[in-house]
């Protein structure tokens, strides 16, 4: 399936209604861990090394960097648990009574890790518009300013289709990002290999982009939960982003 991408403003219209809604389990495993850039132990992602803390080198590690975090519901049948230090930061999105869900981390050089984990949910999934929130760290080439920023999401299942549609503006210190992909549904999980994400300066021209993955899980009709991996080997941009979502 081909991604597509919309104007900025456009997009921001159809994301100013997003919102979510309430706690999951450690000890998951790794489905796919990819890190953004470079290899999981040395890359430099997204503007510096995997980690500043050397046991976090993926995302498995990453995942058990949040075991001592602080838990929280920030949407029904999901909990986060944060870990926050001087350097980084790191939370896990797990489904209750599962190992399943994501996990995100960033460190102050930029270095950044999103990535499903456990097993597809055995819920049956449902079509509708999930809504929610994307967190992402990016730069739009190898000697960029390293950006941050969390922003809303919308992702739309038709199931009719077999697809889903991820849309989300994301507004960082001095450049923007925009992700507007259609993706594959197969069962419980989505997933394209064509996720594109173009990077834009304050002002919202074009300044570059970059391609590459997007995988989800679809817990029944109640939450959806995905990565997007994207880099560009010529100009060394770089985006790692992840996302939950909730009807």
């Amino acid at each position: 399936m081909k991604s597509s991408l919309i104007t900025g403003a456009l997009l921001i219209s159809m994301l100013t209604a997003c919102g979510g809604g309430g706690g999951g389990s450690d000890g998951a495993t790794v489905v796919t861990p990819p890190v953004s850039g470079g290899s999981e132990s040395t890359g430099d992602n997204t503007g510096g090394s995997t980690s500043d803390n050397a046991s976090v080198v993926d995302a498995a590690s990453a995942l058990a960097f949040t075991n001592t975090g602080t838990a929280s519901t920030p949407y029904v049948g999901v909990t986060r648990t944060t870990k926050t230090t001087a350097t980084e930061t790191a939370y896990a999105d797990i489904l209750d009574g599962t190992n399943t869900g994501r996990v995100f981390y960033k460190n102050e050089n930029g270095g950044a890790i999103s990535s499903l984990v456990g097993s597809a949910p055995t819920a049956t999934p449902q079509s509708g518009v999930y809504t929610g929130k994307m967190d992402a760290t990016w730069k739009s080439s190898q000697t960029g300013t390293v950006q941050t920023a969390s922003n809303n999401v919308s992702v739309e299942v038709d199931l009719s289709s077999g697809e889903a549609s991820i849309s989300s503006y994301l507004v960082g210190q001095t450049e923007n990002a925009l992700i507007a992909n259609g993706a594959q549904v197969t069962g419980s999980t989505i997933h394209s290999d064509n996720a594109f994400v173009g990077l834009l300066d304050s002002s919202g021209s074009s300044i570059g982009y970059a391609e590459g993955q997007i995988d989800g899980y679809i817990n029944g009709g109640s939450t959806v939960l995905g990565t997007v991996n994207a880099t560009n080997a010529d100009s060394g941009a770089q985006f790692t982003g992840g996302f939950t979502a909730a009807k």
